[in-house]
């Protein structure tokens, strides 16, 4: 019965730690500066919130591929439409930091996406969650 229980034990909390995964509530901003990893294929934290108002983004590419990180508005009426870009980083090589300020972010939801290639296909994307202030760009 001891290794029962204990498989029992260890079988919950695998299912605990799996049940967090995938996460999607968006990670609070703290101050101005949004701090990300770039990695084959994903953007860590995958959702984050922040306030409207200046924004720097901080991306830094610990996967093997070169990476960047774009921020891109979608077209609400027309799904098939391209998305607009607001601005983002340059491309950074493995192991390096790139950055890029908005300087009057405004309200809204957004897509931040690797633009390299096909990453966002492959799941290198996640959301922005921009408070307060006037909806727009």
């Amino acid at each position: 019965m001891p290794l029962r229980a204990t498989f029992l034990a260890t079988a919950a909390l695998a299912a605990g730690a799996l049940a967090g995964c995938g996460d999607t509530d968006p990670v609070p901003v703290d101050g101005r500066t949004l701090e990300v990893e770039l990695d084959e294929y994903r953007i860590i934290p995958e959702n984050a919130r922040a306030a409207a108002g200046r924004l720097r983004i901080v991306a830094t590419n610990v996967g093997r591929s070169t990476h960047n990180l774009k921020v891109v508005r979608l077209n609400e009426e027309d799904r098939e439409a391209p998305a607009t870009e607001l601005g983002g980083t340059g491309t950074a090589q493995p192991g390096e930091t790139a950055t890029f300020t908005f300087e009057n972010l405004k309200a809204g939801e957004y897509r931040m996406v690797c633009t390299i290639t096909n990453h966002d296909d492959l799941g290198q994307y996640g959301k922005l969650v921009v408070e307060g202030g006037k909806e727009g760009r």
